[in-house]
This record gives C-alpha cells, sequence and structure tokens, in this order.
C-alpha cells in the first residue's frame, strides 16, 4: 500500500546542481477547483468512449526560468488514489497516463494550450497562462473518459478523499519543472468535487517571491443565454451564435481599459460532455468605451468574439462588504470581430429535447489583481426528433 500524506503544496522541482546536490523549491497553491463526474460508472461496452468528464484549475508560483512555447508536459496523475493508483482510464479500463505532448498552441501574450486531437477517446487539453510576476494558472480538461472505480475513501463511506494530480514541464534548455499536489476531493458521486482558494498564501523557504495576485469577490446575480446549432459537431458553424449575458457583484476594478479577461469555461457541462466550445479559453483584450462600459474582443486563437462590460451601482457582498455591480454581454460568432472565425463544437450537451442541464461560465477580470467569476446556471435544451440544436437559459 502507498502511503500518501495530504498536503496542500504544489512541489516544483528544479534540478539545478550546487556542491553537488540537488536542491528543490516548495510553492504554495493558491487556488485548486476541480470536478470529475459519472465516477464510479462502469466502462462503455465494445470499447466505446467513456463519459466521465473531468475539469482542473489550479494557480501556482515559481519564479524560475522556464520556455512554455518550447516546452514538453507529461500528465503523470490526474486523480491519483493512494489505494487504488489512477482512477481516470479509458475505454475497456485500459490505462491512459502517463500522457505526453509537445508543440503547444502559443499566443504572443505566452497564454499556451497543449492538447491530443478531439477525436482521441478521452482527449486531453491543458492550458498555462502566465499571470503577473511568477504566478501561474494551469486548467486541465479532460473528456469523453472513464472513471468506473470511486476512490476507496468514498466506498468506505468517507465524505472526502485525498488525491493526487502531477504533471512535468521540460522545456528541453532549463531545469525541468514537476508539479504535484494532494488535494481533497469531496465524495458527492456520481461527481468528485475540490475547492480550496487561499487567501494569503503561507511565504515559502528563501528568496520571497513577489506574491501571486489575490482574487478579488464576486457574486452572480443573475445569467440568461443561447446557444445555437448546437448538433453540429466537429465542424465550424458559419451561422452558429452564443449570446451570454449577466449581472454579479464583485470587487470594483480602477480601470477596465487597462484589464483582459480570460474565459476559461463558456458551456462547460461538467457533470457531462464537458466544455462544449472549442478554442476555449477565450483572451479578450480592451478595444475602447462603449457609452457606458468597455468593449473587449477576442484575440489570438478561437472562435471571433465581442464583449461588453459596465461597472454600475454599489452592491453588498458577503462579509459584509462594499462591492459594485457589474453587467456584462459577450457575443461569439463569426461577425465580432476582423478574423471571422466562426464557432465550432467539440460535443453536443447530454440532454433530451426539453430537458435541462446545468453549465458552468467563468471568467476573470485581470489587472495588478484578479476578479474571478463562476457561475453555474440551468440550461434548457429544445430541438425536435430526439436530437438537440438550441440551448437557452433565462
Amino acid at each position: 500500500m502507498r502511503l500518501r500524506v495530504r498536503a496542500r503544496l504544489l512541489l516544483v522541482l528544479g534540478t539545478t546542481v550546487l556542491g553537488g546536490s540537488t536542491h528543490a523549491t516548495a510553492q504554495e497553491v493558491v487556488q485548486f477547483n476541480g470536478s470529475a463526474g459519472q465516477v464510479s460508472r462502469p466502462p462503455s461496452p465494445d470499447g466505446e468512449s467513456g463519459g466521465a468528464p473531468i475539469s482542473i484549475h489550479a494557480r501556482f508560483r515559481y519564479d524560475g526560468p522556464i520556455d512554455l512555447c518550447a516546452a514538453t508536459v507529461t500528465l503523470s496523475e490526474i486523480l491519483g488514489d493512494a489505494d487504488l493508483g489512477e482512477l481516470v482510464r479509458g475505454s475497456d479500463n485500459q490505462a491512459v497516463l502517463p500522457f505526453q505532448v509537445a508543440n503547444a498552441q502559443c499566443s504572443t501574450t505566452g497564454n499556451l494550450v497543449f492538447g491530443s486531437p478531439e477525436t482521441d477517446r478521452p482527449s486531453f487539453r491543458i492550458a498555462i497562462r502566465r499571470r503577473v510576476e511568477d504566478a501561474f494558472d494551469v486548467d486541465i480538461k479532460v473528456a469523453r473518459s472513464t472513471i468506473s472505480t470511486q476512490p476507496k475513501a468514498c466506498g468506505d463511506g468517507a465524505a472526502s478523499t485525498d488525491l493526487a494530480t502531477s504533471f512535468a514541464l521540460d522545456d528541453g534548455t532549463h531545469p525541468p519543472l514537476t508539479i504535484a499536489t494532494v488535494e481533497s476531493w469531496r465524495c458527492a458521486l456520481p461527481t468528485l468535487r475540490a475547492s480550496r482558494d487561499d487567501a494569503e498564501p503561507t511565504p515559502t523557504p528563501g528568496p520571497s517571491p513577489a506574491p501571486a495576485p489575490s482574487p478579488g469577490r464576486a457574486v452572480s446575480i443573475d445569467l440568461s443565454g443561447k446557444a445555437s446549432r448546437i448538433d453540429q459537431i466537429g465542424e465550424p458553424v458559419e451561422a452558429a451564435s452564443i449570446r451570454i449575458t449577466g449581472t454579479f457583484c464583485g470587487t470594483p476594478t480602477a480601470d477596465l481599459l487597462a484589464t483582459t479577461i480570460t474565459f476559461d469555461s463558456v458551456l462547460d457541462e461538467e457533470d457531462g460532455a464537458g466544455e462544449l466550445l472549442a478554442g476555449v479559453p477565450l483572451n479578450l483584450a480592451p478595444v475602447g468605451t462603449t457609452v457606458t462600459g468597455v468593449a473587449f474582443r477576442c484575440r489570438d486563437s478561437g472562435p471571433s468574439c465581442w464583449m461588453e462590460v459596465k461597472q454600475l451601482d454599489p452592491c453588498v457582498l458577503p462579509g459584509p462588504a462594499t462591492g459594485v455591480r457589474y453587467e456584462y454581454s459577450l457575443k461569439i460568432d463569426r461577425s465580432q470581430d476582423g478574423r471571422r472565425v466562426p464557432i465550432t463544437y467539440l460535443a453536443a450537451p447530454s440532454c433530451a429535447p426539453n430537458d435541462n442541464t446545468e453549465l458552468t461560465t467563468s471568467f476573470t477580470i485581470d489587472d495588478v489583481t484578479s476578479l474571478r467569476l463562476r457561475t453555474k446556471e440551468v440550461w434548457l435544451c429544445t430541438g425536435s426528433d430526439g436530437v438537440v440544436n438550441q440551448i437557452r437559459a433565462d
């Protein structure tokens, strides 16, 4: 039996040799959130792909050199159980880890995406985004996997279990990094969930790096949305469109024109098909002011999009604390910027016409600090002859 002590540390191991010894430094994880659906479901028959979606977000600090655009990533553990080993499997319950991939899609802003072909079963997507100074965001998404065995602690009746996530980055020039953490996941079967946000991370030994930005508080007030032609999967759909509008209460932003916006999820069915929209994360930059707010457009890869954000009247945050009410409107279709890139859907939601499904939308507004909003809403699936071609949230 392997023994593992749960830790809230992300280990960044450098192979720097001083006096003949190898040294390692530990960096505090300031955020870790995750979900894994369809846990303890048997493998699909006849070797068909599984349906277990996995989404993990982590923020960590590292102040050493690394050329992310030249790196190879090796994903060694996703949901590593100390007693049972890795829980994430492929069809026929075969092992799919370690997963290794190079040649990331790398933007001019330093954001990069590693991934397997979308036709792979399961398929992997690892996005890494450099924030200010030594702070990095990592998003790991796995679609169509199989998690046929529940964690041992959950099976024994525990409310939570400790599971390991680890991957390595090697650019071939600088010392490679091995990034690993063991986190507490709630046994809410058929879903596992992890959530942690440390507002004041403990300083690490040695020279003190610049602190990572603490995310500002945000509370969703409402959201409405609509997505069309969602039955056309895997190919660009010229006439497809997505509209999402909402309001939330959050900490004020000094100057929206000095911020950027990143959508980590747009239509993410965490307990089903995973992220439905190809090209996520979406990276938006300000392009000017509107009558009462600031306009943003998508840049780099992904579909064409436009977004307006307004800061309006004061509101009350938990605590209590005073915030400001934000209104936002996101439009995604080929006409929304000069690139004219249409929508491509990765998957259809796992619902029938006139049924409901839950979809997660999350984005971060970044300047010196950051403001992160994550909302999970019920969407109605509509269509005919058993085929869903549109979804909407009211």
